[in-house]
C-alpha cells in the first residue's frame, strides 16, 4: 500500500497510516499497519464484537463441519447467531451471504459483524484460518471460547514449516477466554501446555 499513497491522495485521501515515512504532512506512522487497519476498522463500524459471544474454531480439518454443528446447536436453543466461514456467512437460520474467504479481509469482517448484531444476532461462530491470524484481520476481538480441530500438513507454501503453522494456529488463543482442545492431535497437547486461558479438552 505504500506504493500507492500519491494516488490515494490524488484521490481524496487526507490521512495516511503508514509504517513508513512517505514524506507527507497527514500521516501516522505505526508498527504494523495491518493491526492498526483492523482496529479501525472495528472502530468505524462501532466495535460489533463487543455486543456479542464470540465463538472460533480453527484448525487445519473439520472447522466447517464443527462451525454449521454449532450454529445449529445454537438455533435449535433458540439463540439467533451469525456464522462466518468457508461455504457462506449466515445471520440466523435464514439469511445466507456469499464467503470470498474463510475468514475475511478485517473490513468486510466488522461490516458482516455489525450486520449480525443489527439483525438481532447474540453470538457469532467463525472460523478462524492461520492466514487470518498471521495477517490479523481478527485483530482485537475477544472470543469467548476458542475451538482446535487438528493440525495437518497444509498451507505450508505460506507458513514455510509445520512448526510455524502450528504457532500460527496457536495465536487464536491469545484472544481467547478459554480453549476447548483435541487431546487426539499432537499440537492440542502442544497447545494444552502453552495457552494462558483456562483449557477443556476433548479426546475418543
Amino acid at each position: 500500500g505504500h506504493n500507492y499513497v500519491a494516488q490515494a491522495l490524488q484521490k481524496g485521501a487526507v490521512f495516511v497510516v503508514a509504517q513508513q515515512d512517505c514524506k507527507i504532512p497527514n500521516q501516522l506512522l505505526v508498527e504494523d499497519t495491518r493491526r492498526v487497519y483492523s482496529q479501525l476498522c472495528a472502530a468505524f463500524f462501532g466495535y460489533p464484537a463487543r455486543k456479542m459471544q464470540l465463538l472460533a474454531l480453527t484448525g487445519t480439518n473439520g472447522k466447517t463441519t464443527s462451525a454449521w454443528m454449532l450454529h445449529h446447536a445454537l438455533g435449535h436453543l433458540g439463540i439467533k447467531a451469525g456464522l462466518i466461514g468457508t461455504i457462506c456467512n449466515r445471520i440466523g437460520e435464514s439469511l445466507t451471504l456469499p464467503a470470498r474467504y474463510t475468514t475475511p479481509d478485517a473490513w468486510e469482517l466488522q461490516q458482516l459483524l455489525a450486520m449480525m448484531f443489527k439483525q438481532g444476532c447474540t453470538h457469532v461462530v467463525m472460523e478462524v484460518s492461520s492466514h487470518a491470524l498471521v495477517q490479523h484481520r481478527v485483530e482485537g476481538l475477544e472470543f469467548d471460547a476458542g475451538v482446535f480441530t487438528n493440525l495437518t500438513q497444509d498451507h505450508l507454501d505460506y507458513h514455510g514449516s509445520m512448526e510455524a503453522y502450528r504457532q500460527a494456529k496457536g495465536l487464536l488463543f491469545r484472544q481467547c477466554r478459554r480453549a476447548v482442545l483435541n487431546l487426539d492431535d499432537p499440537a492440542g497437547r502442544w497447545y494444552g501446555e502453552r495457552v494462558e486461558c483456562p483449557a477443556f479438552t476433548y479426546s475418543e
